[in-house]
């Protein structure tokens, strides 16, 4: 069963984007947001070691590694899902990276969906020539007094993304991004024998301040060792953040499946999407690791622990990010890794003659992970919402 916590810092965080920072070479570290949720899992599992144990000791005890395992390389059973944006005073909600097929035009929305139009495809892989198109409705491509489409660029918020999941998000509503701003701190090395500055050691680094906002993660096989409440450390400058069990969150997911669920039925159609909703890392770089080429060249392959066939119909990708982090056994910066940001939207065709697909894909996969590597998976890389589309504009 899964526990849900939210997550709510005293003060400002600061997340490192994984480039090396030396002090006294470097002056200005760099930050990301929303974190990796590898840094919220190295946060849960350090937790979990200091209330039962300690870093040094925590080996020996084998129902600590057990849940922990015992290094970032052999995990124990913890899982995670998220950490996801979440409103909870007042009116509690979710959001949402805006999915990048949407995007707009004069404000007015503009879904974009794969074309049947064999001209004008573009190469993802330009050695084995794999072919990705998506095309904007004709209304827009021909009508020369709109400007360039761009992307939404924003968050959804949980009536937003409703609206999205049931085929009718229709207008854009500008609104600030006030949930959350940069602030930066100014700090210094200090020499730990002389308890003193150093000199030529002044740095600057980019704090991020929440507003009425949180995080929310799940946990899954956590040995119980994770409580309803309490505190921790979380990203750059050991900050702190205080945790809340809140066991409702459980029904928005559902809310939102069902939803889903009765679109698919409603439609009677073999067209869904993936939407990342945490960054993917997968081994082919691009694309999910259960796809493979057929001999047409094209990418399919069975979901695990299902039989449902699917056949990738197109994407839309945003820019890489970049996954990093730091070694805390070995003080070392970990290797730099390019993923497939969140928001990326993966378009396919199911293949399966039969009609009981959907009720198990909904609960093999809805806010879960499609990733293979059982560490990634753990950690919370790769989970999705799934939705429908539509094979033609109306």
């Amino acid at each position: 069963m899964t526990k849900w916590i939210f997550i709510e810092p005293f003060d400002t965080v600061f997340f490192r984007d994984g480039k090396p920072f030396d002090a006294g070479n470097d002056f200005v570290s760099f930050s990301i947001f929303p974190p990796s949720p590898s840094t919220f899992y190295g946060a849960l599992r350090t937790y979990i070691i200091m209330q039962y144990s300690n870093l040094s000791n925590f080996r020996s005890d084998t129902k600590i590694t057990n849940v922990v395992g015992t290094d970032a390389n052999n995990l124990g059973s913890l899982k995670i899902y998220g950490p996801y944006l979440y409103k909870k005073e007042l009116s509690p909600f979710l959001l949402f990276k805006a999915p990048l097929d949407i995007m707009q035009r004069d404000r007015i929305v503009i879904n974009l969906i794969p074309s049947s139009v064999s001209s004008g495809l573009t190469d993802l892989e330009a050695n084995n020539k794999i072919k990705i198109n998506l095309a904007l409705p004709s209304d827009f491509t021909s009508n020369e007094a709109f400007e360039e489409p761009e992307e939404f660029g924003d968050y959804f918020t949980e009536d937003e993304i409703r609206a999205y999941l049931s085929g009718q998000f229709s207008s854009i509503h500008l609104k600030i991004k006030d949930f959350f701003k940069n602030e930066h701190k100014v700090g210094i090395t200090i020499d730990k024998s002389t308890r003193t500055a150093e000199k030529h050691m002044l740095y600057s680094s980019p704090h991020i301040r929440l507003n009425n906002v949180g995080f929310v993660i799940g946990t899954e096989d956590d040995g119980n060792f994770v409580s309803d409440n309490g505190s921790f450390h979380l990203g750059g400058d050991n900050r702190t953040v205080r945790f809340e069990n809140i066991p409702e969150f459980e029904a928005k997911i559902d809310s939102l499946k069902q939803i889903v669920s009765s679109q698919l039925k409603t439609q009677s159609s073999k067209r869904i999407k993936f939407i990342l909703l945490t960054p993917g890392r997968f081994k082919n770089g691009w694309y999910p690791d259960f796809l493979n080429k057929n001999n047409e060249n094209e990418l399919e392959g069975t979901l695990p622990n299902t039989n449902i066939k699917l056949k990738l119909v197109s994407c839309v990708l945003g820019k890489p990010d970049y996954c990093g982090g730091f070694d805390m056994a070995n003080k070392y910066p970990k290797k730099m890794e390019k993923i497939v940001p969140s928001g990326s939207v993966y378009f396919f065709e199911v293949l399966n003659n039969n009609e009981d697909w959907i009720n198990t894909l909904l609960e093999n996969y809805f806010f879960k992970s499609i990733e293979s590597d059982e560490v990634l998976l753990k950690q919370g890389f790769g989970q999705i919402l799934i939705g429908g589309w539509q094979d033609e504009y109306k």
